[in-house]
């Protein structure tokens, strides 16, 4: 019984991926803090301790727009 139901769950499964009306979920964006500063390059998750020496402001931005920036990750945060 065990594989006949293996067996049919994995033909489901198979035909719904291969049906053309599968669509992949879109991953949430994720969120990364920049400092707005002159010399500023990183980017940092919400509890690095780079961010205390930020001279600028601090802002919210998407990790894609961060990259799109220039900046890269963080030493401290994204090890």
């Amino acid at each position: 019984m065990k594989a006949f139901t293996l067996i049919t769950l994995f033909f489901v499964l198979s035909s719904f991926a291969s049906s053309g009306n599968y669509k992949p979920v879109k991953e949430a964006e994720t969120t990364v803090l920049i400092c707005t500063g002159k010399y500023s390059k990183r980017y940092h998750n919400s509890q690095c301790r780079g961010m205390k020496s930020c001279k600028g402001d601090k802002k919210k931005v998407s990790l894609s727009e961060a990259k799109k920036m220039g900046l890269t990750a963080c030493g401290y945060c994204y090890k």
